[in-house]
C-alpha cells in the first residue's frame, strides 16, 4: 500500500505553548514520537511511505526514515500553506507514479488501535467502492470535552454508506457519531487527485485550508469502516498531554519486595455503580480478559506477600475463583475501619492495604528507602481537576520531602494539592489496630462512619507519617472512571 502523510504544518499551537519540535517528532515515549504511533497504523515491512514536508524540515523526517527502517520518499511542498489536500494537491507532478494505483492519504498527528488487515481486506471486499474512511464511534474519552469536535461521517440508516462528511461537527451525541480518526483510502490516486480539484475549484476549506475529510464530499461512492478500537488524540498539546500521561502509567508491576500481608478491602456496596445499573460488583467489573480485582493481584506477582481479600458477606459467590484467601464480612454502614479490624484483627508484622478500585505502582526504590524511616507511608497522587471539583469525597495532605505536615479528611484546606488514594503501609499492623479503637473510643469518623483516613487525623499528632506520590495508576473508583480507564489500561 502506497500511504501519503502531508506534513507541511508547523504544529502552531504546540510552538505557542512551548514545545520545540516539530509536532510529528514531538516524544510521547522513552523511545516513541507522534509519528512512530501514525506510521504503526500500517504495515512497516511491505508499505511505502510518502512524507509531504517543508524544505527546512528535510533533515529530521531524513533521521526518522532511517531510524526506523521504512521504505519512504520525502517530498518538499513549496507552495502556501493550504492544508493536507492543497498540499498533496500541490506536489501532484511528484507522483505520477503511483496515480492509479490504491493509495491511503493519512493525517500525521495521532494514533490507533486497529486490524488493518481486516481494513485491507474489507477494501478487497468493495471493489466498486472508490473512497473508505476508516472510523471509531462509541465511548472514546477524548470526545468528552465540549470543544472537542472532529470529522463525522452522515450514513445511510442501516449502513456504511457515507452521504457527507460534517468536519468540525458539533453533535449532542457525540458517542453515537461516526468519526473520521485521520486516515483516508482512495481506489486510486487520480480519483483522490480529481476530488481535490474539485474541492478547490469549489473553495471548500475549512479555517482556511482544504481537509482531506472534505475531499470525500467530491467522491461519488464512500464507505466508512468504524471499527477502530482505541484512538489516540495527539491535536492539541491538551489532548496530547492527556494521551502521553496515559500511555506512560502502564507499568503498574510492583518491584521485588517481602511484605506480611497484603490486604484488598473490597467490602463496600458500590452504591453508585448499583444505582447504573451495573451487574456486578465493583471489583469484578470488566477489565481486559478478567477483572479489576484479578488485575489488582497480577500487580502483586513480584511481592513475596499473604494476600487477603476483605469481601462483603453477600457478595460470596462472586469469590469462587479468587484464589487468595478471602475474608468475608457482614454488611455495615459503621465504615471502612470496623471492616478491616473485624476481617483482619489477628494479623501481625506489616501489612500494605489497598483497595478494589485503584490498579497502581506502590512498590518502588523510593517505598523502600521510605520504609526504613517511616513506620506508616501513606499513597498519594497529584489532585485532577475532579478532586479539585469535588473536595469533599477525598482525604488531602499537605507536607514536603515525603513528610505529612497536616491532613484534611473529607475537606480541602489552604492550598493542599496532594489527596489520599485509599492504600496505606503499617510496619506493624497491631498500630492500626490501637488507633482503629482510638477513633472509636473518641468518635473521630465522617459522614457517620469511620474511614481508615480518620486514623491518621489521631497517628499524626503522635508519629510522623511518610507519604509517597504515585505516578502509574487507574482508578475505578466512580463509573465515569471506570468507562475511563478501562479504556486506556493496557491489559496484556
Amino acid at each position: 500500500m502506497n500511504i501519503i502523510m502531508p506534513a507541511t504544518g508547523i504544529g502552531k499551537r504546540f510552538k505557542e505553548a512551548g514545545y520545540k519540535e516539530l509536532k510529528p517528532f514531538i516524544k510521547v515515549m522513552k523511545d516513541k514520537v507522534i509519528l512512530d504511533y501514525v506510521v504503526e497504523c500500517f504495515d512497516t515491512q511491505k508499505d511505502v511511505f510518502y512524507f509531504i514536508i517543508q524544505e527546512c524540515e528535510k533533515n529530521k523526517f531524513e533521521d526518522f526514515i532511517l531510524s526506523r527502517k521504512i521504505n519512504a520518499k520525502i517530498i518538499v511542498y513549496k507552495g502556501e500553506k493550504l492544508g493536507p489536500a492543497g498540499s498533496l494537491y500541490g506536489v501532484v507532478s511528484q507522483l505520477q507514479d503511483i496515480l492509479d494505483e490504491e493509495v491511503i492519504v493519512s493525517y500525521c498527528d495521532f494514533g490507533q488501535e486497529w486490524n488493518y488487515k481486516d481494513f485491507l481486506q474489507f477494501a478487497q471486499k468493495n471493489l466498486d467502492v472508490q473512497a473508505i474512511i476508516p472510523c471509531y464511534t462509541g465511548y472514546h474519552p477524548h470526545l468528552l470535552p465540549l470543544e472537542n469536535v472532529y470529522a463525522a461521517c452522515k450514513v445511510y440508516d442501516n449502513t456504511y454508506k457515507v452521504y457527507e462528511v460534517i468536519e468540525k461537527y458539533n453533535s449532542k451525541n457525540k458517542f453515537e457519531e461516526y468519526y473520521s480518526s485521520g486516515i483516508y483510502y482512495f481506489r486510486t490516486l487520480k480519483l483522490a487527485i480529481e476530488a481535490i480539484k474539485k474541492q478547490i475549484e469549489a473553495k471548500d476549506m475549512v479555517s482556511g485550508e482544504y481537509y482531506m475529510s472534505v475531499t470525500n464530499n467530491y467522491i461519488e461512492n464512500v464507505l466508512c469502516y468504524p471499527f477502530i478500537e482505541k484512538f489516540y488524540q495527539f491535536g492539541t498539546p491538551k489532548d496530547f498531554e492527556y494521551v502521553k500521561e496515559k500511555l506512560n502509567s502502564q507499568d503498574v508491576n510492583n518491584e521485588k519486595i517481602k511484605i506480611q500481608n497484603t490486604i484488598i478491602l473490597s467490602a463496600g456496596r458500590g452504591e453508585r455503580f448499583l444505582n447504573l445499573n451495573f451487574n456486578q460488583p465493583k471489583p469484578f467489573l470488566p477489565l481486559g480478559k478478567t477483572s479489576i480485582i484479578e488485575n489488582i493481584i497480577d500487580t502483586l506477582k513480584n511481592v513475596d506477600t499473604n494476600i487477603i481479600c476483605v469481601g462483603a458477606q453477600d457478595h460470596e459467590k462472586y469469590w469462587e475463583n479468587i484464589k487468595q484467601e478471602i475474608r468475608f464480612v457482614k454488611p455495615n454502614k459503621i465504615g471502612a475501619a470496623y471492616s478491616y479490624k473485624e476481617s483482619c484483627g489477628d494479623l501481625s508484622g506489616d501489612v500494605l492495604i489497598l483497595p478494589c478500585d485503584l490498579i497502581a505502582k506502590h512498590i518502588n526504590e523510593e517505598f523502600k528507602k521510605l520504609q526504613k524511616e517511616y513506620e506508616v507511608i501513606v499513597f498519594v497522587a497529584r489532585a485532577s481537576k475532579y478532586n479539585i471539583n469535588n473536595p469533599h469525597y477525598f482525604t488531602w495532605i499537605d507536607g514536603k520531602n515525603n513528610k505529612i505536615d497536616n491532613i484534611f479528611v473529607k475537606n480541602r484546606s489552604n492550598d493542599a494539592n496532594l489527596v489520599m488514594i485509599g492504600s496505606f503501609y503499617f510496619k506493624e499492623n497491631s498500630l492500626l489496630l490501637e488507633y482503629i479503637n482510638k477513633i472509636f473510643q473518641e468518635d473521630v469518623k465522617t459522614n457517620c462512619e469511620f474511614y481508615i483516613d480518620n486514623v491518621f487525623e489521631l497517628l499524626i499528632k503522635t508519629h510522623e507519617i511518610g507519604y509517597i506520590i504515585v505516578d502509574n495508576y487507574f482508578s475505578f473508583g466512580t463509573p465515569e472512571e471506570y468507562l475511563e480507564n478501562r479504556y486506556w489500561r493496557i491489559v496484556k
